[in-house]
């Protein structure tokens, strides 16, 4: 039974269930993942300087990629069954397994087949290191929910389950705004080594004499995603109005977006600066506007829903489940078309609208057949 607190709230949760929002933002992710990364990982370092391949890193792959995939982690540690720290703990080594195992696919058998056939150490022997051991968005997803599992067992001396979630969510998300702070400030340390800064690259953004990034998604910098996106599943599963919600807070937070796009994107400035690296580097004002365009476009996807059929919602409710398998799967495409094919037999100087292409094919592949995937598993585990 739910208490009512005035507002758009109730004490106790009422709006339980799927989200339509969170299942067509994630739908959407997976499938505009495979471009984002076909063409960063074909297409040279100063061809995504400017140009359609601009927009698509720094953009549509950058702000409205990873931060809403770790929003979107966050808001399911709400709104799963198993969120008690050890499941969450148990939740977090799985996640971290999967990335190794990723990591062995779409890395080391493609990357050591290359220089079977090239013998080109440069291109895919010295990079290995790097990305085998590197904290990449599965690394960042399983350290955050370890420590969220940690976070949530001292939060459970606090009496009074409800007021004790929200008030838990709500001090999490301040304290993960002030690592995020504090990671600003550290962005570009050289610890004076490949390992060391491999190593505390999975807590802060890490970069050696030359300048080379060697860390992707740093802790302290990445952890306000997961934090506000629990935070924000705490209020969102109370939630008695959501369309007036959203109507009153997502246009604003689109009106921040757009503003913050515009002085990012003239001005180079942040995360839109050039090199992928500035988004996976992102200082804290970047995370702030990166979680009010979330929220805007969270709002859009609501609206969307209001007019989608019940069968198109199945079909996004399908591919929003198979998220993470479909995720895997895209990349290890990716990494052996991309990374190592490519390289060795395909053009010199891959054009952009071909990879585009590419990746779009990829997209739908590596879908369909995370889709099978969960299909196949959900039939196993009735048995």
């Amino acid at each position: 039974m739910s208490t009512s607190t005035g507002g758009f709230f109730d004490k106790d949760p009422v709006n339980t269930g799927r989200q339509p929002e969170l299942d067509l933002v994630k739908a959407f992710l997976i499938l505009h993942l495979a471009p984002v990364h076909a063409v960063i990982e074909t297409l040279p370092e100063e061809a995504l300087a400017h140009g359609p391949a601009y927009y698509l890193d720094s953009v549509v792959g950058g702000m409205f990629g990873a931060p809403i995939f770790m929003f979107c982690m966050g808001v399911a540690m709400v709104y799963t069954r198993k969120r008690k720290p050890s499941q969450l703990a148990m939740r977090g080594i799985s996640i971290l397994l999967v990335g190794v195992i990723l990591n062995i696919a779409r890395y080391l058998i493609p990357f050591l087949i290359g220089y079977g056939i090239t013998k080109d150490a440069e291109t895919f022997l010295e990079p290995l290191p790097y990305l085998f051991f590197g904290n990449d968005i599965l690394q960042l997803a399983g350290l955050s929910m370890l420590f969220m599992a940690l976070l949530h067992a001292i939060a459970e001396k606090i009496p009074g389950e409800s007021s004790r979630r929200v008030g838990a969510g709500a001090a999490i998300l301040l304290l993960s705004l002030a690592m995020s702070a504090v990671g600003t400030a550290f962005i570009g340390t050289d610890m004076g080594n490949p390992a060391g800064n491999i190593a505390w690259g999975w807590l802060i953004g890490t970069e050696d004499a030359a300048g080379n990034v060697l860390s992707d998604f740093p802790m302290l910098q990445w952890f306000v995603f997961p934090a506000a996106g629990a935070f924000y599943g705490e209020l969102l599963i109370r939630m008695r109005d959501k369309k007036r919600f959203y109507l009153l807070v997502s246009p604003v937070c689109a009106v921040l977006t757009i503003i913050g796009l515009v002085i990012g994107i003239t001005g180079r400035r942040g995360m839109f600066g050039p090199g992928q690296m500035c988004f996976q580097h992102l200082t804290f004002p970047d995370a702030l506007l990166a979680l009010a365009g979330t929220v805007a476009v969270l709002g859009l996807w609501y609206a969307v829903s209001g007019i989608l059929t019940d069968r198109v919602m199945g079909l996004v409710n399908r591919i929003s489940a198979s998220i993470n398998a479909s995720y895997c799967i895209h990349w290890v495409w990716v990494s052996a078309i991309c990374m190592v094919a490519i390289p060795i037999f395909g053009p010199e100087e891959p054009a952009f609208w071909p990879i585009l292409l590419l990746g779009i094919g990829i997209a739908v592949i590596s879908t369909a057949m995370g889709m099978w995937y969960m299909k196949v598993r959900d039939r196993r585990n009735k048995k």
